[in-house]
């Protein structure tokens, strides 16, 4: 089974995208912070891939959270960005990474499809 971590601080959407992740075949990992990603990661399997929103507690971003938890597991782990920000111009350097920001609110047939696109690149060591 594919473990994809989910890190949005709004408990209903991080609730909505799980259970739709979960329904699609995914285990998902959710959390609510970077802080808290990290404490359910420990000692557990490394996901796949991770969706995130870009703002998230503590001033931290997307872009924040997705380096620490490369960072922890040494290793380049695929990500999106999933935002309710108007303006993508902070993110440009994450797109410019080849990872995908989305739109909040996102169709799910959008999301799946990126997410199925993303697993299916290959990926760096």
């Amino acid at each position: 089974m594919i473990t994809v971590l989910l890190i949005d601080d709004d408990p209903l959407i991080r609730m909505a995208l799980e259970w739709l992740m979960a329904d699609w075949g995914f285990h998902v990992v959710a959390a609510g912070s970077e802080e808290e990603a990290t404490t359910k990661l420990t000692g557990s399997v490394i996901p796949a891939l991770m969706v995130v929103d870009w703002r998230l507690p503590g001033g931290r971003t997307g872009a924040d959270a997705v380096g620490r938890i490369r960072s922890l597991f040494r290793r380049h782990i695929p990500a999106i960005v999933v935002t309710g920000e108007l303006s993508t111009r902070p993110m440009q350097a994450f797109e410019d990474a080849g990872c995908p920001v989305l739109q909040k609110p996102v169709s799910p047939a959008t999301l799946q499809a990126v997410v199925r696109d993303v697993l299916a690149s290959p990926r760096d060591a």
